[in-house]
């Protein structure tokens, strides 16, 4: 399902709602960065989601799929985030207070304090291995198990939590995928150690009577110099900003569902 595809009706209807949220980073001095992610299925080898992630200096773009048909990008400074579908040819902005609205009222539901508490606010136990760099956070029904590297610059480890933070507030929408409650826990984790992640393993517990579990694991690979293709990924975004209508998230989500529908 697209990205575009899970923005709800609700989060426009949230609009006014104003949410006090994280800190924006300050503006960068250091370089620029890329993170290569693969996410795949329990054990699958072949990744089910691939996405390239380019951190330029206050504003942050991630391609989704071989083309990077799919574009969001994060503009800091802003506190805006722009969704890109590069086959329909149209955009949609969402704020940041727009989307932590959302997950106010998500957190506020009455599953919230039933079978699905485990998720919305999961009680973690951390337990790091310094010498490999391995942070494990395990919650009854939900375990995150992560290996990390040290970044070029720490002031690098702020801006991926940061992305990290709004992309899975983002995707939390997404059919299959958990509150990002957890992940978050994750990420604030990682940054407290100095770390990025190069590995993360999922484990959700579905059914403990069953013993039924979801298990997705990630393997992100940084670099940090940009190419000259991932500058002209760049460039074609900003084209699409520039050349694209801007569709409400209401109206994009319709469209979608009628996309949908039909096969698209």
């Amino acid at each position: 399902m697209r990205r575009l595809q899970v923005i709800s009706l609700v989060v426009l209807a949230m609009a006014v709602a104003l949410t006090a949220f994280k800190r924006l980073p300050t503006p960068a001095a250091a370089g620029d960065f890329r993170m290569e992610t693969d996410v795949f299925s329990d054990t699958q080898v072949d990744p089910i989601v691939k996405t390239l992630t380019i951190f330029r200096s206050q504003v942050i773009y991630d391609f989704m799929g071989p083309n990077g048909e799919e574009i969001t990008i994060f503009d800091i400074p802003r506190g805006s985030i722009t969704l890109v579908d590069k086959q329909r040819q149209v955009q949609t902005s969402i704020s940041t207070s727009q989307l932590m609205a959302f997950m106010t009222t998500v957190k506020s539901q009455p599953q919230a304090s039933t079978k699905g508490s485990h998720l919305l606010s999961p009680q973690f136990k951390e337990q790091y291995e310094a010498t490999k760099q391995v942070l494990t956070l395990a919650d009854e029904r939900l375990t995150y198990r992560a290996r990390g590297i040290r970044p070029k610059t720490p002031e690098f480890v702020e801006r991926f939590q940061f992305f990290a933070d709004w992309y899975a507030r983002l995707n939390a929408p997404r059919f299959g995928n958990p509150p990002p409650f957890g992940r978050i826990k994750l990420n604030q984790s990682l940054a407290k150690h100095g770390l990025i992640p190069a590995e993360i393993e999922r484990t959700v517990v579905l059914n403990a009577t069953d013993n039924d579990t979801q298990k997705m694991r990630s393997r992100h690979l940084t670099n940090w110099q940009l190419t000259d293709t991932d500058r002209k990924r760049i460039e074609q975004a900003k084209t699409c900003l520039e050349t694209y209508p801007e569709v409400p998230p209401d109206r994009n989500w319709q469209i979608s569902q009628a996309s949908t529908s039909t096969g698209n």
